[in-house]
């Protein structure tokens, strides 16, 4: 009878066991670094937009950390020397990780398959060089293009290598077939298509612009045959001497060439009476929104001063940030 009443005391002791566990939107780690006696490690979230790190504490060679998610996701560990290691989350994981602190790179993160996946990749490419160990990694992605592994992989090797490199194309569409909601690739693709719109050979994109005095500034107006949009400010150094040398292309091409003038200065006083005496060869737009102007965002816009030159197939001809270039150019092509 003593062993009966015992029953549900044990039983209630497991399932309180288990309800402590991590549940859907939550997930445990449990690590150990071997010769690593304390210090502090930092960890992010790839999907955070915010670049928010957390700290890990060190002590006697072993760690927890304990996280939420919205959705599983890529975790990576900082060490103080800048080595950073990537391990996938889903949700409810029992993450557990080992290393040595003389062989970091050699490390190993159980808890799902996921991390089975990287730690091959990790055992099957110790030795190699940077090429060989990159190209193993793109025929990883290949492989396993539904998993978040190989989102890892794709980030590590590809997107932070270059982000404009064919190969990180071609992997991009390819996890994006198997993967079209995974909200990181979605941020990617984003910032490839920003980088990619302004590029030489591209179409620009449609835009409708404001002058101070209420006019409407079509970048595909098709009244004359070539088009000059330059980004500049009154802040900038160079602003000035890039405003005189745009003055001049639109004088001396006046009957060929729609100047757009676009200032990234948030106070419209700032350049409203530098610009007043172009009225008639340049339109000039400024909104306030300094970076965040809607041209500066579609163009792709990264730097002051910028110019890109339009042909009548809407197509960018060429692009730079050097007043001398833009004066050439004008001079080669608008005839």
């Amino acid at each position: 009878m003593k062993t009966l009443r015992l029953i549900p005391i044990w039983a209630s002791i497991c399932l309180i066991a288990i309800g402590c566990g991590p549940d859907s939107h939550s997930f445990r780690m449990n690590g150990s670094i071997n010769g690593m006696s304390g210090g502090d490690l930092f960890v992010y979230n790839l999907d955070d937009d915010n670049g928010r790190l957390d700290t890990i504490h060190i002590k006697d060679g072993e760690f927890r950390y304990a996280g939420t998610i919205s959705q599983p996701t890529i975790y990576t560990i900082v060490f103080p020397n800048a080595l950073e290691q990537d391990f996938v989350v889903l949700g409810g994981d029992e993450i557990t990780y080992k290393a040595k602190a003389n062989d970091l790179r050699n490390f190993e993160v159980g808890g799902n398959e996921e991390n089975d996946i990287l730690n091959t990749f990790r055992r099957e490419t110790k030795g190699m060089n940077k090429d060989k160990e990159r190209a193993t990694a793109k025929d990883f992605i290949n492989m396993h293009p539904q998993s978040l592994a190989a989102i890892a992989l794709f980030s590590r090797y590809f997107v932070n290598d270059n982000l404009e490199s064919h190969d990180c194309k071609t992997l991009l569409q390819t996890l994006m077939k198997k993967q079209p909601k995974n909200t990181y690739l979605m941020k990617i693709s984003g910032e490839l298509k920003k980088v990619e719109t302004g590029k030489t050979g591209t179409e620009v994109p449609q835009l409708t612009l404001e002058t101070k005095k209420g006019k409407k500034v079509d970048i595909k107006d098709k009244s004359k045959p070539w088009t000059l949009i330059f980004f500049w400010a009154t802040w900038h150094s160079n602003g000035y001497e890039f405003l005189n040398a745009a003055r001049t292309i639109a004088r001396d091409n006046e009957d060929k060439l729609h100047c757009v003038g676009i200032s990234l200065d948030n106070q419209i006083y700032q350049w409203e009476g530098v610009t007043k005496p172009d009225s008639l060869i340049i339109d000039h737009c400024c909104d306030g929104m300094a970076w965040e102007n809607k041209a500066v965002q579609e163009l792709g816009v990264t730097t002051l001063p910028m110019f890109y030159l339009i042909d009548s197939n809407h197509k960018i001809v060429v692009s730079g940030s050097d007043k001398e270039e833009m004066i050439s150019e004008v001079r080669k092509k608008v005839k």
